[in-house]
C-alpha cells in the first residue's frame, strides 16, 4: 500500500529524516515510537505535503503511484489521511461547512447542509462529541481533546485507505482514549500508523508491527516486545 524508500528530508537545511524506510500493507496497524526529535512528526508532515519539509532524496509510493511530490489535495483524493499532533486553528471557518465541502469533493457528492448533518451526527456520536460541535470554527478555541476527537471525526467521515495519526491520544482523558482507540481497532481494512509516546498503548491496541525511530531513521521493527522494552529500559539502550 504505502512504501517509503531511502527517504532523506530537511527542515531549514537541517537533516531530520535520514534514510528512512517503511512499508505499510492494507489492514495492518503499525506503531512508531521514539525519543523527542527523532523525526516521527516530520514523517507525518511529509505525508501531508508540508512545504517546510524538503525531501532531498528517496521516494514514497502509494500502490503503484509515486506520490513523493504530490500536493495535499492529490494525496487526500487518493485516500491518504493525516491527523496532526497539533491541529491548526482556523478562525472564521465553520467546521460543518469545511467538512461538508471536503466530503462532497472526496466522494463526488452534492449533499445539502441538512443531508450532510445527518451523516456527520452519527460519526459525532461514535467519537463522543455533541451535535453543536459542528457549529464551531475549525479547531478554534477547542481543547486539546476536542481537537483530537475532531481529527477522528474526519477519519470516520472520509474513510481513507491509509491514515497516519500523530499522538492522537494526547490531550484525551482516559474514557476518551479508550473510545478513540476502540474506533482505530475497528478499522480493519485501513492501513494505519499511530505515532505515540504512550508506553501503555498495548492496553488499547494490538499492533501488527512496532517501529522504533532514532536520529531520523527506523532502527528497529518487530512486535509489541519493542514497547515492553522501551517501557522497562527507555530509549537509551
Amino acid at each position: 500500500m504505502l512504501k517509503i524508500s531511502n527517504l532523506l528530508a530537511t527542515i531549514q537545511n537541517n537533516l531530520i529524516l535520514n534514510n528512512l524506510n517503511l512499508e505499510i500493507e492494507p489492514g495492518k496497524l503499525h506503531i512508531i515510537m521514539g525519543p523527542n526529535g527523532s523525526g516521527k512528526s516530520t514523517l507525518a508532515r511529509i505525508l501531508a505535503s508540508d512545504p517546510e519539509v524538503k525531501i532531498t532524496s528517496g521516494s514514497i509510493f502509494f500502490g503503484n503511484k509515486d506520490i513523493t511530490k504530490l500536493n495535499p489535495e492529490e494525496k487526500f483524493n487518493l485516500g491518504i489521511f493525516v491527523a496532526f499532533q497539533n491541529p491548526t486553528e482556523v478562525p472564521g471557518v465553520n467546521f460543518a461547512s469545511f467538512l461538508r465541502l471536503a466530503y462532497n469533493k472526496k466522494f463526488n457528492a452534492n449533499l445539502s447542509p441538512i443531508a450532510f448533518k445527518k451523516i456527520a451526527e452519527e460519526k459525532l456520536c461514535q467519537v463522543g462529541l455533541l451535535p453543536n460541535f459542528l457549529d464551531r470554527n475549525l479547531n478554534d478555541g477547542l481543547s486539546g481533546g476536542e481537537k483530537k476527537k475532531g481529527e477522528i471525526l474526519q477519519l470516520l467521515l472520509f474513510n481513507p485507505k491509509f491514515a497516519i495519526l500523530d499522538e492522537i491520544d494526547s490531550g484525551l482523558d482516559i474514557d476518551s482514549t479508550k473510545k478513540i482507540f476502540k474506533i482505530i481497532s475497528s478499522l480493519k481494512d485501513m492501513g494505519i500508523v499511530v505515532i505515540t509516546h504512550n508506553v501503555g498503548i498495548l492496553s488499547y491496541l494490538n499492533p501488527d508491527f512496532v517501529h522504533q525511530m532514532q536520529n531520523g531513521a527506523i532502527i528497529k521493527s518487530a512486535g509489541a516486545e519493542i514497547i515492553t522494552r522501551i517501557k522497562n529500559e527507555g530509549y537509551g539502550k
